[in-house]
């Protein structure tokens, strides 16, 4: 089954404003199969960035008298925007909305809450992100990539999570067996 671009055709001609883990070259080349290529720095007025409730991600909140930074992309493929999409899953809508730069105010799309995720209360960090998620991520979407023209969103989001769960887990058994200082222990013939 090819990958249905069609709804995302109409887009390709806006540019593309990130500001959570998306702003990671390698993360963002992964994802999309696409290279990142900014035109520069951007932000949204009146909005605030957090975690997720119990999650990794960053979301955007509505919040008078604040703004969002991010990186502000050249317009991208319709394929490449439907794999965005696909790793920000149904939690987030893809929006065209008025977005600051320094040359001042112009079009671009971007993923905003659809409703169904919750904020936490925790800023959300990329420097943060890169050290506890990008590795699992990167191992995630690779495994994903290789199958994604045979999964819709649902699919692709199910197949994330399970991913996702097999990944902490390995990682879990793997720190049970090292010393507090993150040495492996040696292999002793007793």
């Amino acid at each position: 089954m090819a990958l249905d671009t069609s709804a995302y055709q109409a887009l390709t001609a806006y540019p593309y404003f990130t500001y959570g883990s998306l702003m990671d070259q390698e993360v963002f080349g992964c994802i999309a199969e696409w290279p990142l290529d900014p035109i520069g720095p951007a932000w949204v007025e009146n909005r605030y960035r957090t975690r997720l409730a119990n999650q990794s991600y960053p979301i955007v909140n509505e919040g008078a008298d604040s703004r969002v930074f991010g990186l502000l992309v050249r317009p991208l493929p319709a394929e490449a925007l439907m794999r965005l999409h696909y790793y920000e899953t149904a939690d987030y809508n893809l929006n065209l909305r008025k977005i600051e730069t320094l040359a001042g105010p112009q079009q671009a799309l971007l993923f905003e809450p659809s409703g169904r995720a919750a904020p936490g209360s925790e800023l959300w960090r990329l420097s943060d992100w890169r050290q506890t998620s990008k590795a699992m991520v990167m191992w995630v979407q690779r495994q994903i990539n290789q199958r994604l023209d045979q999964l819709d969103m649902a699919q692709a989001d199910a197949l994330f999570d399970q991913l996702e769960a097999q990944w902490q887990a390995s990682h879990t058994e793997a720190n049970a067996s090292r010393d507090p200082l993150g040495h492996k222990p040696a292999n002793r013939l007793v």
